[in-house]
């Protein structure tokens, strides 16, 4: 039995020969499965950031698009709309500083502005960031603006910024907290 341990020499041609035949083959091999799993993995590792982006995006979208419902829902008017869009358990924030609790509490607050001081208002916002924090939670950072509004009979048109909280439940974007905080006037 040959001695693995020995290296071929010039003297031993058939050793040589079988020796530079197997060894780079086995190293080849070798580099070979190591470069096909290295690249593999960063495949793989591409085709998921891929897909996580595209549902990013596409969630991002979907938050969006809840502020537009409410914007839309506000100017038609649609308290039942506006309502169903938060969560039975979220929190209103209004720019007075009043905070109003639950999905029913909000909806009453809606129809009595509405019925009132806010009567034939038109909203008007300005998305600024959308931040999709994981695949239940997401924000909406903006600014709005207000208009139709009269106090003492004297239009005016409040403005400043809002950032609403989204939680998904069953599949479905839902504000849990709006906040909007009024701009001073100087």
């Amino acid at each position: 039995m040959r001695d693995e341990s020995v290296k071929a020499t010039d003297s031993d041609p058939q050793s040589l020969k079988s020796y530079e035949y197997h060894k780079p083959r086995t190293s080849s091999i070798a580099f070979l499965i190591i470069s096909l799993f290295f690249l593999g993995s960063l495949s793989a590792k591409a085709d998921t950031n891929r897909v996580e982006g595209r549902k990013d995006s596409d969630d991002r979208k979907l938050v969006s698009a809840v502020v537009e419902s409410l914007v839309s829902a506000w100017n038609k008017n649609d308290t039942d709309t506006v309502a169903k869009l938060f969560l039975p358990d979220a929190v209103l924030l209004t720019p007075t500083g009043s905070v109003v609790r639950s999905r029913s509490e909000i909806r009453k607050r809606i129809i009595d502005e509405r019925n009132g001081k806010l009567k034939n208002t038109t909203l008007s916002h300005t998305v600024k960031k959308v931040s999709v924090l994981n695949n239940v939670t997401a924000t909406v950072e903006g600014r709005y603006q207000l208009d139709g509004m009269k106090i003492l009979g004297v239009p005016t048109a409040p403005e400043g910024s809002f950032v609403f909280r989204h939680r998904k439940q069953q599949g479905r974007w839902m504000i849990s907290r709006a906040e909007f905080i009024q701009t001073k006037k100087e």
